[in-house]
């Protein structure tokens, strides 16, 4: 392959990732507004992008560097020939050194695209992580409030429990001490079972002991009561109800024998034989 073919690949790679750099850009610049918004931004396009645009600048480096060497050599034999006092193909080599030094631009240019889309990928991955952390950090306080509240909450519930169980302690204290707690004695009843004296857990009165009952109100003190049905009732009395009547034995369609003029029971006592009476002393 001749010098002016590598120059020539090398130059078309060159625009390649001269224009795969300037499509980076592009597409940052109008990440910019839509990462603000808080939507999707094209960060794999640009990934894409910068991975296109260093493979051809690693082909225009490779043809480059076959441009400079054909340059080279042709520089080599020019020297050759102008020693030994020919002049005839000495212009050649000014040529391939011409085409040499733009090779060497065509080099430089492409590994300043590849780097422009590689600072372009990663200006846009930086502001997706700081987008990112933005985020994150805000949930955290988001979270970290939640969990305040959460804290706050079961203390409350905790405060809660402890007052329930005082509460709890103290009534068991005063039951236990005011004698309150039900005592089984040995007697059994007819069951077997162990009787169990009756005490008083209400509100104990002002000169009373903590076993004996409260004092009836006397007379006086009692609030007034009709009975049921009285003066004062406001119910009305109801009518008193007959008794309902006795249902009457059914007669048979066959005639007894009280109709034909002979009465059974006076046969049966006629033809019965006499009991003895059982106070008549036995016979000696």
């Amino acid at each position: 392959m001749t010098a002016t073919q590598s120059l020539t690949i090398a130059a078309n790679s060159m625009g390649l990732v001269n224009k795969y750099a300037k499509q980076a850009d592009a597409i940052y610049a109008g990440d910019l507004p839509i990462r603000r918004a808080g939507g999707a931004t094209h960060t794999a396009d640009l990934t894409r992008l910068r991975a296109d645009a260093c493979a051809e600048s690693a082909t225009t480096t490779r043809n480059a560097e076959q441009v400079i060497a054909h340059a080279g050599v042709a520089g080599t034999a020019a020297e050759t020939l102008v020693r030994t006092g020919l002049t005839h193909g000495v212009g050649w080599a000014e040529v391939l050194g011409a085409q040499s030094d733009a090779a060497l631009a065509a080099k430089h240019a492409a590994e300043t695209a590849c780097s422009a889309a590689e600072t372009t990928e990663a200006a846009a991955k930086a502001l997706d992580a700081d987008r990112n952390a933005t985020v994150e950090a805000n949930n955290a306080v988001k979270y970290r409030q939640a969990a305040e509240r959460e804290a706050a909450a079961a203390t409350k519930l905790a405060d809660q429990a402890e007052k329930l169980a005082a509460a709890a302690r103290a009534a068991e204290a005063t039951r236990t001490g005011s004698g309150c707690a039900p005592s089984r004695t040995p007697a059994t009843r007819g069951h077997g079972r162990p009787t169990r004296k009756p005490t008083t857990c209400g509100p104990r009165l002002s000169g009373t002991s903590p076993g004996s009952r409260p004092a009836s109100p006397s007379p006086s003190t009692r609030p007034p009561t009709t009975r049921r049905g009285g003066p004062s009732s406001s119910r009305t009395s109801r009518p008193a109800r007959a008794p309902p009547p006795r249902p009457q034995p059914m007669r048979s369609p066959i005639r007894s024998r009280a109709s034909t003029g002979w009465s059974t029971s006076r046969r049966r006592r006629r033809f019965a034989p006499r009991r003895r009476s059982r106070s008549a002393t036995p016979r000696s």
